[in-house]
């Protein structure tokens, strides 16, 4: 589609947060002619050296967002950044994510993948496919994870791609955005911390259509309740059904073994992806290639290795019930379950049910611990390693641990990836302390 261009020339411009995508955000701002100012709330001291030294090529504050930040023609939010923080509730003037931002100045298609889980997965797995497979240009993979959508905007040429994971934060402050092929994975509740309600949350998603038009193109998982409802509802774009259990558009097949199935997690993120490629003109047999060498990625019920007959697995990625669900519903009984972190108003009596079938106990650590504890009983253990070393005893002789928190990280972690990898630590001093 031919957009119009985005230029900045001349006008002031803060980029309110500075992590990374906020640090792409500058880049291209000061790129596309503006002036610069960045507003952190962390005291400079807090962030890394990398962080520093980009923070200090512009003018800046730190330690709090003042009135300084309102003194803008635009601000750019980062994700994390609600807008009902105090400083905005008198601005009147633009607000955009760092994601409108980008797309008003990527040259390329887009393609942009949402839903509640499986985002990641799907945006990788996709991104590896074209890749390798799609000849025309570069591939750019990013978003919400990887190279910031500003970063892959910097470089990026007409004939290239670029394949997004898209987060509910990202699209509250879009007003233009509008990707060439949208794909969105289901629904859950999730950040009820951030939303009220899963209503608002939903609404928050499903602007990923908001302005999309008859050639463009939504791919669907109509195996979720709520995606086959939108199914019906989108009648101003071409929607293309993807499905493991009804008949649609692009449906299982048998060269899709229990190899790349367990790999990818979900028939929906493979079938969402296989449906985009061949969109895009991939060739069947070399996205096939690609698919069988798929490893899947860490954090999602990886088996990370046995103590006796106590096998761990790091879920650490699941950050809502639903995924938790997801991972009991995966493992042999009996199990052993690790729970909490920071609390985001999850409703744990969801699997209340499932947990008295399938766990021996649940092991509840962090912010969330008493919460959980009172809603799925179990133990609490405040400190993240005292409660993988607490749920190993109560797994010995045959149970298995798994990591599945519900929750997001931040109690004690600064994301779910350092807390997988915390587990993996503790899991290695437990067998250590075995051999000896």
């Amino acid at each position: 589609m031919l957009k119009e261009n985005c230029i900045l020339t001349g006008q002031n411009v803060t980029i309110l947060g500075w992590a990374r995508s906020g640090i792409a955000a500058a880049r291209l701002c000061e790129k596309l002619g503006a002036k610069v100012f960045v507003s952190e709330a962390k005291p400079e001291e807090a962030l890394d050296e990398k962080s520093r030294i980009e923070l200090n090529h512009y003018e800046h504050e730190s330690g709090n967002n003042t009135k300084k930040a309102l003194s803008a023609d635009l601000i750019v939010l980062s994700p994390g950044i609600p807008l009902s923080i105090p400083i905005l509730k008198n601005y009147t003037g633009r607000i955009w994510s760092e994601l409108e931002l980008a797309w008003r100045s990527l040259p390329c298609r887009t393609v942009a993948i949402t839903g509640t889980n499986g985002k990641t997965t799907t945006t990788t797995l996709l991104g590896n496919i074209l890749s390798q497979c799609y000849k025309n240009g570069k591939t750019y993979v990013g978003g919400n994870i990887g190279t910031a959508a500003s970063e892959a905007a910097l470089s990026a040429r007409p004939e290239d791609l670029c394949v997004l994971e898209i987060s509910s934060f990202q699209l509250e402050t879009i007003e233009k955005f509008r990707p060439d092929i949208a794909v969105f994975l289901n629904l859950r509740s999730d950040h009820l911390d951030r939303y009220s309600n899963i209503n608002e949350y939903a609404e928050a998603k499903r602007r990923i259509f908001m302005n999309m038009q008859k050639e463009d193109i939504a791919v669907l998982n109509i195996d979720d309740e709520y995606t086959a409802g939108l199914a019906d509802e989108l009648r101003n774009i071409k929607v293309v059904k993807v499905s493991a259990q009804k008949k649609a558009d692009y449906n299982l097949r048998r060269e899709f073994n229990s190899q790349i199935l367990e790999a990818v997690k979900a028939p929906e993120n493979l079938l969402s992806a296989v449906a985009v490629a061949d969109i895009l003109g991939v060739d069947f047999d070399e996205m096939m290639e690609v698919l069988r060498k798929f490893k899947g990625l860490p954090h999602r019920i990886e088996k990370i290795g046995s103590i006796g007959d106590v096998v761990f697995y790091d879920d650490s990625k699941a950050t809502n019930v639903h995924s938790v669900e997801a991972a009991l519903l995966r493992l042999d009984s009996p199990i052993v379950l690790v729970m909490g972190g920071k609390d985001k108003g999850e409703d744990y009596s969801e699997i209340l049910d499932l947990v008295r079938k399938k766990c021996r106990c649940v092991v509840s650590y962090g912010n969330a611990a008493e919460r959980i504890q009172k809603i799925l009983g179990g133990e609490i253990v405040f400190k993240f390693d005292s409660a993988v070393k607490r749920a190993y005893e109560l797994a010995k002789p045959d149970a298995s641990v798994i990591l599945s928190p519900a929750c997001s990280s931040y109690d004690q972690f600064k994301d779910y990836v350092e807390r997988g990898e915390r587990f993996k630590k503790a899991f290695s001093e437990l067998q250590m302390e075995k051999d000896l």
